[in-house]
């Protein structure tokens, strides 16, 4: 049984804000994927698909703890995918654990490629930032932008990571402008 229409149904719940129903919707999904593996005899220890789905299933119903575990179970399977090192670091980051998730956000930007550098790179600026590490946020996020390729196409995912992160360039900007200026009024 496909787990789409419940997907759909969680992801708009979430932007109605309704977020007991949509955990609700992310728990029968984890339950769904279980059932899955269950019928059609997948081995839940090596299924990389399906597992990717739990664990972000588990991570939206609000059962984080269960979700790490199975990120890190992942993480230590295939030690070469960033997309586990990603969304592990967004559930530790998510959770305000941002020093647990600042390596896992930098080793998602060293395996990253193609468009991903630009989501991971804007999640690890994200936690650099909590972690009073703007400068270093600053440029990362520099380096990111003056390296990306824009595609003709405005309505690529591309666009819309870069879009992020010279919006959170501008933001730094303006902190560092208005602590600057802070400094100066008080000598």
């Amino acid at each position: 049984k496909s787990t789409s229409l419940l997907e759909t149904k969680a992801f708009t719940l979430e932007q109605l804000n309704q977020t007991s129903e949509a955990q609700k919707t992310y728990a029968k999904i984890v339950i769904l994927l279980e059932k899955k593996m269950l019928d059609e005899k997948i081995n839940p220890s090596t299924n990389r698909g399906l597992n990717m789905e739990k664990a972000y299933a588990l991570y939206k119903s609000g059962n984080h703890s269960a979700a790490a575990k199975l990120f890190e179970s992942l993480i230590n399977k295939y030690p070469d995918d960033f997309t586990f090192y990603y969304n592990y670091s967004k559930l530790l980051k998510d959770s305000g654990k941002f020093k647990e998730a600042q390596p896992f956000a930098e080793k998602a930007l060293k395996l990253a490629y193609g468009d991903n550098k630009l989501k991971v790179a804007l999640v690890t600026a994200e936690i650099l930032i909590q972690l009073d590490k703007s400068v270093e946020a600053l440029k990362l996020i520099e380096t990111y932008i003056e390296n990306v390729e824009l595609p003709d196409d405005k309505t690529l995912r591309t666009r819309k990571y870069y879009k992020r992160l010279i919006g959170l360039k501008k933001t730094l900007k303006k902190w560092e402008n208005d602590n600057l200026s802070l400094l100066t009024n008080s000598n």
